[in-house]
């Protein structure tokens, strides 16, 4: 966390851990029905890359915002 906090823990279910990357592209079958499409799934990934550099939650309520 930004103030130096660390969390960890087990997670129960091991063969659903992805990394970020692996996530995006497990994400990409979800395009067909997804409301905001390619440019609307790419900006949400980018904003969840970058969250460590954003000032408020403002980003990922556009992110998520419907089409």
């Amino acid at each position: 966390m930004k103030d130096g906090r660390k969390f960890t823990g087990e997670y129960p279910y091991k063969r659903m851990e992805w990394t970020f990357d692996e996530l995006v592209v497990q994400l990409q079958r979800c395009l067909p029905r997804f409301p905001r499409g390619k440019a609307g799934l790419d900006e949400l990934v980018d904003t969840c890359r970058n969250a460590d550099r954003i000032d408020s939650m403002q980003a990922f309520f556009h992110a998520t915002r419907r089409a």
